[in-house]
């Protein structure tokens, strides 16, 4: 009965987790496997359970007849469960990362219900929560939901207090805003994060994301003075954090204005604080294609396509897509690039986001560019060609 209180499946190791003998709760599993009341699914990474759907409604009836003491203590222990999980962090190398966003994928669901019980049980806790449901959300380019969540958790009476959750909060909400060109909302929250830390005496803490900001609306010299002013204070007494997040972002403004040889260098420094990561694998690539080394171009734009492709992270797919087409603009694949840059607004379409900078700007110019190359009526039927695309055509067409 217990078991009613997942939603959309569970592991094992969360049957484990919220009924408190994994070795017991496995021979029960294997029991209801073998009595064709629970259906088991063997996946790449793991196993997966789940109710038949007349079986999963005969269980939540049962389990809604318990007295309320007894529902609340279920549900309240399948929300420590899903908490637990959110506030795990991936590790820093691919494999790592794979295992995190298969264990949350798979958890989605069972996520969700956890923090609605959240909101309504232990509003305290709901921030916070949400916080650590963001990276998964943002990493799958679910940036609709992610602003969802956060609206409704900091509408909450018990997300009025000033502290680390909130700020997190206001941050990540309005980078989802700016991620979905919703560019007042995200001024909006980041000027009431900038109340806050100036109250709590960090007036810089909100002024990457508030230079950013500006690069995406293309204010871009008023961004380059924003950031050059948050990295001298980053350098000098900020967080870890704060310096990787200033480096990575005013790397990209760098390269949009063709500064290259000051963007190589905040590259290389941010690399020697996280390694080779995808982020740093695809600024190292958009870098060699702007310097013309095109040849090793392509080989770190198809390395990073394939991890993002791995990780189903589909906001960072579309913008490596695009600086996939800007490649083959510069190979002389013309046709094949207005194909890419017409299957980019499809594909931003289709999950629901709009291209930053620098690749909007690149975007724009490029098309312009193979306009007057391509001439307009086979440039037109190359691009609305590449629009009727779908993901398997996209990924065949990557290859020379």
């Amino acid at each position: 009965m217990t078991l009613a209180v997942f939603q959309g499946g569970w592991t094992s190791e969360d049957a484990g987790a919220l009924c408190g003998d994994s070795d017991t709760t496995l021979e029960r599993l294997d029991s209801l496997v073998d009595k064709s009341l629970v259906q088991i699914n063997y996946l790449p990474r793991g196993t997966h359970y789940l109710f038949l759907e007349t079986i999963r409604a005969f269980a939540h009836q049962k389990l809604e007849e318990l007295p309320t003491h007894a529902i609340l203590e279920v549900r309240r222990h399948h929300l420590d469960v899903f908490f637990a999980m959110a506030q795990r962090r991936p590790s820093r190398n691919h494999e790592g990362q794979l295992q995190w966003a298969y264990q949350m994928g798979l958890a989605r669901a069972n996520l969700g219900q956890a923090l609605e019980f959240c909101r309504a049980d232990q509003p305290q806790r709901a921030l916070e929560f949400c916080n650590n449901v963001w990276l998964f959300l943002g990493l799958r380019g679910d940036f609709r939901e992610q602003r969802r969540q956060y609206e409704v958790t900091l509408a909450l009476p018990g997300a009025q207090e000033i502290n680390e959750h909130k700020i997190t909060a206001l941050r990540e909400h309005s980078n989802a805003c700016q991620s979905l060109g919703d560019w007042a909302a995200a001024r909006a929250s980041l000027d009431l994060l900038r109340e806050l830390n100036i109250a709590l005496g960090r007036p810089h803490d909100s002024q990457t994301c508030r230079a950013l900001l500006e690069f995406n609306e293309g204010n871009l010299e008023e961004s380059r003075k924003q950031f050059e002013e948050v990295l001298l204070y980053a350098r000098a007494e900020g967080t870890r954090a704060e310096q990787e997040h200033v480096l990575a972002n005013m790397g990209q403004l760098l390269l949009a204005q063709g500064n290259l040889d000051a963007a190589r260098a905040l590259i290389l420094e941010y690399q020697r604080f996280v390694g080779d990561s995808p982020h740093v694998c695809v600024s190292l690539a958009l870098l060699n294609l702007l310097e013309g080394n095109l040849v090793e171009a392509r080989k770190g734009f198809l390395e990073v396509l394939t991890l993002y492709r791995e990780l189903e992270s589909y906001g960072n797919l579309g913008h490596v897509l695009v600086n996939f087409a800007m490649l083959l603009l510069r190979e002389g694949k013309h046709r094949r690039a207005a194909q890419f840059f017409g299957m980019s607004y499809t594909w931003c379409d289709r999950y629901d986001f709009v291209l930053e900078q620098p690749e909007r700007g690149f975007r724009e110019r490029d098309i312009a560019l193979l306009q007057k190359r391509l001439g307009t009526t086979t440039f037109d039927a190359a691009f609305r060609e590449g629009t009727t695309w779908s993901n398997e055509q996209v990924f065949s067409q990557l290859q020379p």
